[in-house]
């Protein structure tokens, strides 16, 4: 999904600071601009699958440069069939398919400037029966067979995140009829939703010390330190976790009674998950995501 659209306020505030082009944001002369025309369009292409191979980026036509700096506006020439020739130009000659890509025209001062984003994901693309092309300054080059392999590597990783947890329902305690403790025996779920397996990962649970039960078999072997009122649980990765594939990484014991229900209703518990690739984080309220008769818990 691309992200933000370019406005003419953009356009004018890259020529007023005469911004310098650069492989994210590409001012291409006009002179490539030449539907029908066979070379000028293979050069197009080798543009737009360079930005590709690299990140993903903006290209602009229609402005004027010097020494690579916007100058002012000249404006190229289109028509209602453009954007649809354009798109079927790059989806017939380049693969895989560039899904994120965004092509629209703007008009400032009656005259037409066209701009066209990418945001790349699954690099490396190549054009048809040419080949795969990345940067040599800002002019597009063939890639080496080394630097292919290394796109191929590079757009094949793991991607961790925090599914959820099961067991949200507490069981109580009853005195005469009454809870005097809500139990929770609550299961977290991660998963790789990348394109590589991952097997170096681990993930910390920061719970209230008040509400948890350190002596639980399943956590107490993982617990760590106290950090305030939280008491930290870090648990390694014991498998490898494949494409797709959901794993259960815990599973805890949390008690609420009258001596902590102020904890449970005031607190957060956290969930960090490291990975080869990164750190992510999540934050929940306990009283939100507990609950017992499928009704929250209140103090009364």
């Amino acid at each position: 999904m691309i992200k933000e659209k370019i406005t003419p306020t953009h356009v004018l505030s890259w020529i007023d600071g005469k911004i310098k082009s650069s492989n994210r944001l590409l001012f291409i002369e006009n002179a490539i601009w030449q539907p029908g025309n066979e070379r000028k369009e293979r050069q197009l292409l080798q543009y737009i699958d360079a930005i590709s191979n690299q990140g993903g980026g903006t290209m602009v036509l229609g402005l004027q440069t010097f020494r690579n700096r916007a100058q002012k506006i000249i404006g190229i020439e289109i028509n209602e069939r453009t954007e649809f020739w354009l798109r079927t130009l790059i989806k017939t000659n380049i693969s895989p398919v560039i899904e994120n890509i965004d092509i629209y025209t703007l008009c400032i001062n009656d005259k037409n400037v066209l701009v066209l984003t990418i945001e790349s994901n699954d690099v490396p693309y190549m054009i048809i029966s040419d080949g795969f092309y990345g940067w040599n300054d800002l002019k597009p080059r063939k890639l080496h067979e080394q630097e292919i392999r290394q796109l191929y590597q590079n757009s094949h990783k793991p991607l961790l995140e925090y599914v959820g947890v099961i067991n949200t329902q507490g069981v109580a305690l009853l005195e005469n009829g009454i809870p005097t403790s809500i139990q929770f025996y609550p299961k977290f779920l991660i998963r790789n939703a990348g394109t590589a397996p991952e097997k170096d990962y681990k993930v910390e649970f920061w719970f209230p010390s008040s509400l948890t039960d350190a002596n639980f078999s399943p956590l107490q072997q993982y617990f760590h330190r106290l950090d305030g009122v939280y008491s930290v649980f870090s648990i390694p990765g014991k498998t490898t976790l494949f494409q797709d594939e959901v794993y259960t990484i815990a599973e805890a014991k949390l008690a609420v009674h009258t001596e902590n229900i102020e904890d449970f209703l005031e607190h957060d518990f956290l969930i960090h998950l490291f990975y080869s690739k990164g750190k992510k984080t999540y934050r929940f309220k306990l009283s939100e995501t507990f609950n017992y008769q499928k009704q929250r818990i209140l103090n009364n």
